[in-house]
């Protein structure tokens, strides 16, 4: 089903032309039959949780283990780009540059080369968001710059088939080893890569581990976790599935093995040399497809600087001007209190070992306080950095909740009413709460929201609205230019209580309040929704009722999920 959604009420679009665009709304109510036709039931969780099926990270662990580096007859080394589009701080491509230098010493002739592989089915299948691939392309157009100062040529592979299909694919793996054997002319090839945790890319990970060309040799690192997933856990040696037990390791963990008093995380950094003989830079010549974009409402793409420079100096400006009011300034609606790292954390154009080792240093030596409660701004905001490690340990234990299943399985259930009309009336800012519809008109015309809009936002839709999460969960991945799945997820479930280390189901965010708290003056509301500008504590006519009594969906949702849980 198509909707017309009408730009007019927003006030960052009302300063440009009208827009209607149309919008398949359903896509977001279930999985992509396409690519997942057999989704994982309650059963099939369970598996993972009881042991009868193995977890794809020991899977990926396992296989990694057999692997043996050998350079007889290898002539090649290659850095696969994934989620870590940058130079600095980047473990496998650290690894790679030392393994040449090694294959050289026996090889003159080596080649070092950069790929990043694009199928456009992935992306399908996992909603990435026209921003978040808007950012991507102008990153790895920087990135080839950068690398060809270092003589390293970053190529481009397109993977095509003529139906659908994904990467962790049969089809996918004979399509990776032509193009390796391409480069190298069929010799030897030693591929290094960083780990992605979704299960998706896993068991991509695994169809290549368990490739049986020997040409081939693959070389998978953990580089976007301060801490590797699997090694913080309990006394009884179980995964925490509650963050601030989990945290308090966290520290240990890293204080234990910090390097210095002014570097709390090793780095890795390449020497800036020049790598191959002979080089020549060829420009991309990919051009993202409309359809990845055309359901974005614009007059113009606004992207913050995709260069992994921009990133390092935003971190070193918000340490030096924003840290210090972060507790205070964070949540507020109408403030830019945040650090503005996400969307270069997310793609990796910065690493989160570096933010926190220049947070380290800011907050003198200490990253978190003996009382957390009495946590100063930069110590919070490293806990923040955190929250991510988590979210991945926990997305490596229980990989069902990047199957579109709640890790929480008893609350599948919960009876949601999933109303479609409600739905699209929140995705559009329509719902005539003005906090909620403030929050989604910022997202439909920026793509990006702070913390607490998200919380919100996914507080109204799932406890007041009681439509399933997961329809939420999959809006802001389509939308979100920083949309992270393991965070996504966490996020999600922590709202609607149905996910890891979550709010209690009784606990029903207030709009009344939050309004109040995070925006007294309603400059926020009054900048997305204009129609409140001169209302004068009057609902104005242009303006929706609201679609919800606040106080009796609250009453609603606690019956519903009391019932089911």
């Amino acid at each position: 089903m198509k909707r017309t959604v009408i730009s007019s009420s927003n006030a960052y679009a009302s300063k440009r032309s009208r827009l209607d665009i149309e919008h398949d709304f359903e896509q977001y109510h279930s999985l992509n039959k396409k690519y997942y036709p057999r989704p994982i039931t309650r059963t099939g969780a369970n598996q993972f949780n009881n042991k009868s099926r193995a977890k794809p990270m020991e899977i990926v662990e396992k296989l990694q283990k057999k692997q043996k580096t050998s350079f007889e007859n290898v002539s090649t080394v290659m850095h696969w780009f994934r989620n870590d589009l940058r130079l600095y701080d980047n473990v496998g491509l650290y690894k790679s540059v030392a393994l040449f230098q090694q294959l050289r010493q026996k090889n003159a002739k080596a080649k070092l080369y950069a790929v990043y592989v694009i199928n456009e089915d992935d992306w399908r299948a996992h909603m990435d968001s026209g921003w978040k691939l808007m950012f991507i392309m102008g990153a790895l157009k920087n990135l080839q710059q950068s690398l060809a100062e270092l003589h390293i040529p970053l190529l481009l592979w397109e993977f095509h088939t003529p139906k659908s299909t994904l990467s962790n694919s049969k089809e996918f793996v004979e399509f990776f080893k032509e193009k390796c054997m391409n480069v190298s002319s069929g010799t030897g090839t030693i591929i290094t890569a960083n780990i992605e945790y979704q299960t998706d890319e896993l068991y991509r990970d695994i169809r290549l581990l368990e490739n049986e060309d020997h040409r081939l040799q693959l070389k998978y690192y953990h580089d976007s976790c301060i801490v590797t997933p699997g090694l913080i856990t309990t006394d009884r040696g179980t995964n925490y599935s509650v963050f601030t037990p989990w945290y308090k390791k966290w520290v240990l963990y890293v204080n234990n093995y910090k390097k210095s008093t002014s570097e709390i995380c090793h780095l890795h950094i390449i020497e800036p040399l020049k790598y191959n003989e002979t080089f020549e830079l060829k420009p991309f010549q990919y051009s993202l497809p409309d359809e990845f974009l055309q359901y974005i409402p614009k007059s113009k793409w606004c992207l913050p600087d995709v260069s992994e420079e921009a990133a390092l100096s935003r971190l070193k400006d918000f340490l030096g001007t924003k840290s210090s009011k972060y507790n205070n300034e964070k949540d507020m609606l109408y403030l830019g209190g945040t650090s503005g790292l996400s969307v270069y954390i997310t793609t990796g154009r910065i690493s989160t070992r570096l933010i926190v080792n220049q947070a380290f240093q800011s907050c003198n030596g200490q990253i978190m306080s003996k009382a957390l409660k009495d946590n100063s701004s930069t110590q919070n905001f490293i806990k923040e950095v955190a929250w991510r490690d988590f979210y991945r340990h926990c997305m490596c234990n229980w990989p069902y909740t990047s199957m579109g299943m709640p890790y929480r399985l008893d609350t599948l259930d919960i009876k949601w009413e999933n109303n479609p009309v409600a739905f699209e009336k929140w995705c559009t800012g329509n719902t005539g709460i003005p906090i909620v519809d403030a929050i989604m008109r910022k997202l439909l015309y920026t793509g990006y929201i702070n913390n607490r809009s998200r919380m919100i936002t996914a507080s109204f839709l799932s406890k007041n609205l009681l439509i399933d999460w997961r329809w939420g969960e999959r809006w802001f991945m389509k939308h979100l230019i920083d949309g992270d799945s393991s965070s996504n997820v966490g996020g999600w479930g922590f709202c609607s209580s149905t996910g890891i280390d979550a709010q209690p189901y009784f606990r029903v965010f207030n709009m009344d309040i939050q309004a109040k708290k995070y925006d007294p003056q309603m400059i926020f509301v009054k900048q997305w929704v204009p129609e409140l500008i001169s209302s004068e504590n009057k609902r104005p006519e242009n303006y929706p009722k609201p679609l919800v009594d606040l106080k009796h969906s609250r009453e609603r949702a606690l019956k519903v999920y009391k019932d089911a849980m």
